[in-house]
């Protein structure tokens, strides 16, 4: 079987793109409130609430103010963890399994189509509901909540997966509240053949170390057989939804469930997992 990807890029492969907020913000900056302020469950910072924790494995030497502000988004919980933990001390040690409160993570993202009218060219938020033509340029940008690590695949119609975002590991993570763009210098365009086209996004606090072999391969590449499973088993791991994605449509933003709260095997973190299915003109 001859290996097709149906989402192509046109003027090279996927780059970061830095940039104030523009769109994400101008939707309103309190779109981000529910998910980036500390919730109701930390009302009573003497005890864990009863639901919504997870364990949590220290990767190296660190302090519970620091864990507070990673994971949380408020460093100011770090005593409250030691509490939570009957901890004496706030220094963490590697291995060390601490629980913690599931964090509030977000991804924002908008769809932007590449349009024609009578005089030049424009570019419009569309919703997930539209139908590209064959041919049709357009581009997604993406922001989040919290500093992470954001990841980016296709999936196209025969079942073959490419790594949209990151270009490189070396890009380090992503920065809450800052734009980027996929792909960087070109667009994407779905052609005419049939079937299922899918974009998967993926937020983590930590570096997801299962991710790394597919580093091998360059950004936009088909990644080899042997390793789709990587990425197939992290979406598997669904272990609850929660109301963590918000959409802007043309008329506004517009929350949305369906983000999967995914389990790292090694940590124990969560990290946030995402389906985009796109669709054609028939």
């Amino acid at each position: 079987m001859t290996r097709r990807t149906i989402l192509t890029l046109i003027g090279g492969l996927p780059v970061l793109f830095r940039a104030a907020t523009g769109s994400a913000m101008a939707a309103g900056p309190d779109i981000w409130t529910n998910f980036y302020q500390p919730s109701d469950t930390f009302a009573d910072l003497d005890k864990l609430p009863e639901k919504g924790t997870f364990v949590y494995t220290v990767r190296q030497s660190t302090t519970t103010e620091e864990v507070a502000e990673r994971i949380l988004g408020d460093a100011s919980l770090g005593p409250a963890i030691a509490r939570w933990n009957d901890l004496r001390r706030p220094r963490l040690r590697a291995g060390q399994t601490i629980k913690l409160p599931l964090p509030r993570l977000a991804l924002l993202y908008t769809l932007e189509a590449l349009t024609k009218p009578a005089n030049g060219f424009d570019l419009e938020p569309v919703d997930d509901d539209h139908k590209f033509r064959p041919g049709e340029r357009f581009r997604l940008r993406i922001s989040a909540n919290r500093n992470g690590y954001l990841y980016a695949f296709n999936r196209d119609a025969e079942g073959y997966w490419r790594r949209l975002y990151p270009a490189d590991l070396a890009d380090g993570p992503a920065e809450k509240f800052t734009e980027y763009l996929m792909p960087g210098d070109g667009w994407f365009t779905l052609d005419t053949k049939e079937g299922k086209e899918e974009l998967f996004l993926l937020l983590s606090l930590e570096p997801i170390d299962d991710l790394e072999p597919l580093f091998d391969t360059p950004a936009g590449k088909t990644i080899p057989e042997e390793q789709e499973k990587i990425v197939e088993s992290l979406l598997e791991r669904e272990k609850s939804v929660r109301k963590g994605i918000s959409r802007v449509e043309p008329g506004g933003p517009k929350w949305e469930r369906g983000a999967v709260v995914a389990l790292d095997p090694e940590s124990g973190l969560p990290l946030l997992a995402y389906r985009l299915k796109l669709r054609r003109q028939e």
